[in-house]
């Protein structure tokens, strides 16, 4: 019984750490000061969690998209998809990190060169939609992207 109990307020102390994550990442897309309170947040947190992995590669490619400087916006944006690429392989499943990936081809300007998982990412994120596997948050926020960009 008590294995049961600390499994669940871990779940839910996960759950809860995700939720901020999310929120965070969102505020820091708006300015590279809201990014770096992100980055900031991030810096605390285990890469061992394949979400948060991903997360600081979403950091990275925001430094990226906050530069002027061309070769800065190159390296932060390779250094970032390594990340999240990296984190993909090591929880694949997870919707979270295929919605962020499916949305960041969907914007990379083409001679980047990544786009190539875009359609297998749709179809995965579609089916989750569709199965109700999604936290409600996610779920929103992945209808509301698919209708400002299908």
């Amino acid at each position: 019984m008590n294995a049961f109990i600390l499994a669940f307020i871990i779940f839910i102390n996960l759950t809860d750490r995700s939720t901020e994550v999310r929120k965070a990442f969102y505020m820091a897309s708006e300015s590279s000061k809201a990014n770096n309170e992100f980055r900031k947040l991030l810096s605390g947190l285990s890469s061992e969690d394949p979400l948060i992995l991903g997360y600081k590669g979403m950091s990275e490619m925001l430094v990226a998209y906050h530069s002027y400087n061309p070769v800065t916006k190159y390296l932060a944006f390779a250094r970032g998809r390594d990340m999240l690429e990296a984190a993909i392989m090591k929880d694949p499943f997870n919707m979270e990190l295929r919605f962020l990936r499916y949305s960041v081809q969907k914007n990379a300007p083409g001679f980047l060169l990544y786009s190539s998982s875009v359609l297998n990412d749709k179809k995965l994120l579609e089916s989750a939609l569709k199965s109700n596997e999604l936290d409600a948050d996610l779920r929103s926020r992945i209808l509301e992207f698919f209708s400002k960009t299908n």
